[in-house]
């Protein structure tokens, strides 16, 4: 139901004078928090907004279960293929297997709008809350996928990465950046993506190499031919901190317990001539495999 154009018009009605069909929205109602699921219809434009938004949503392996409760084990193989001749037995392979476990993080919003904007038929509130939403959650998700702790919220990359350290203090040289880039295995190396932010991209384009020629060549965006992904969540260059990360963000994985979900407040902002919207996603991160990805932390 939730994937059909009759859920999405009640959607539409409850979201903006409170007016619906409570059976047909039922299989998308979360009755602890009375809010309902956007309608799949519209989660692939909210996820397509938040891929141009959230670098994790464009790199990252992402998955999707039906179980917003709960731990969820996944299960990352190491195991590799070889040529055999006819006939002759597969081979056995030393294959490891590495548990992963997933939890539910709640990342939340509340929008508010004036009831004047509301009256106005002409309003398309429904795709506004959509954008809005997805602009908000895409930089939260990006946040936290970098800089959480574990604790309460997803580990993000800089905390679960392995580093290697600058050989002077404070400063980063062009030694630095040649020994993080090929501290990567070069199965990682392949479809990696250098992530900073603007103030470090800044200063590595004035790094020189001991030719005396800049080592980031004008007008292009990448290093070693690798792209480079801007991230404000990146901190600055510091002692003690990681301003750079390289590797492979396909063995980042992403999971999605509940997509978005959205609950209209009509009467709490009623004084003030508003009504709000409450957003909620449920979801997860992990690094699977720590050698994926590479820090670079400063003396």
């Amino acid at each position: 139901m939730i994937n059909t154009s009759i859920y999405k018009s009640e959607f539409q009605k409850m979201i903006r004078n409170n007016v619906y069909d409570g059976y047909v929205l039922q299989e998308g109602c979360d009755s602890a928090n009375e809010a309902y699921l956007a309608p799949s219809l519209d989660i692939e434009k909210f996820n397509q907004a938040m891929e141009k938004d959230c670098l994790f949503r464009k790199y990252a392996t992402k998955f999707q279960v039906q179980r917003p409760d709960g731990t969820v084990v996944a299960v990352a193989s190491s195991g590799t293929a070889e040529i055999t001749a006819t006939g002759q037995l597969y081979p056995v392979d030393a294959d490891t297997f590495k548990k992963v476990y997933f939890e539910a993080f709640k990342i939340a919003s509340l929008c508010k709008l004036s009831q004047q904007f509301m009256n106005d038929t002409k309003f398309d509130l429904y795709t506004y809350l959509i954008r809005e939403f997805a602009r908000r959650f895409a930089r939260a998700e990006e946040k936290v996928l970098l800089t959480g702790t574990g604790q309460e919220e997803p580990l993000g990359l800089l905390n679960s990465s392995e580093s290697i350290s600058t050989e002077e203090l404070g400063r980063i040289t062009y030694d630095d950046l040649v020994k993080l880039y090929f501290s990567l295995d070069a199965e990682y190396r392949n479809n990696a993506i250098w992530i900073m932010n603007d103030e470090t991209a800044f200063s590595l384009r004035l790094l020189k190499d001991p030719n005396g020629n800049p080592f980031w060549e004008h007008g292009q965006e990448t290093l070693f031919g690798k792209p480079v992904v801007i991230s404000p969540y990146m901190p600055a260059i510091a002692s003690g901190a990681k301003p750079i990360l390289i590797g492979d963000l396909s063995y980042y994985w992403l999971l999605q317990r509940q997509e978005l979900t959205i609950k209209p407040l009509f009467e709490i902002f009623m004084a003030q001539g508003q009504i709000g919207y409450t957003a909620y996603e449920l979801l997860d991160g992990k690094l699977i495999r720590k050698d994926a990805v590479r820090s670079l932390l400063v003396k």
